[in-house]
């Protein structure tokens, strides 16, 4: 595949009124996050994850530095993460599958991606068995 144009794709973000840009990880973009979902986990001796910290760091990393304001600027991390999880969210996703970067087939990218779905899953399960106990109880 031989390609003219590295032009990183775009799109207009509004929010509460400014106008940002979502763009395309580049290269250097997606190698730091790819080595910050990597570095979440400690691997035991037997090769399987020992270990999963951070991992939700990895999200607003991902907007930082996909976003940008009408300067041209990076929107700053730490503006990402005082915004709305929900809006946070939709806009690392969107970055994510712009940029293709569930593309990752590295057997570490597989191991984080099982680990925090199990984390979720989890989380999930724990917060449903709440929910039965009160009702068990009567406390409801």
């Amino acid at each position: 595949m031989i390609t003219d144009d590295l032009t990183p794709q775009t799109e207009p973000v509004k929010l509460s009124g400014k106008d940002y840009s979502l763009r395309e990880a580049s290269g250097d973009a997606a190698t730091k996050f790819a080595n910050a979902r990597l570095s979440c986990i400690k691997l035991g001796p037997d090769g399987k994850p020992q270990t999963v910290r951070g991992i939700a760091d990895v999200e607003p990393l991902l907007v930082s530095l996909c976003l940008f304001d009408e300067s041209g600027k990076n929107v700053p991390e730490a503006t990402v993460r005082s915004w709305p999880a929900r809006v946070q969210k939709v806009l690392y996703d969107r970055a994510k599958e712009m940029s293709h970067l569930d593309d990752l087939e590295t057997e570490a990218a597989i191991v984080v991606q099982i680990t925090a779905l199990q984390k979720r899953l989890e989380e999930m399960r724990e917060s449903k068995n709440v929910g039965s106990e009160s009702t068990a109880d009567g406390s409801d």
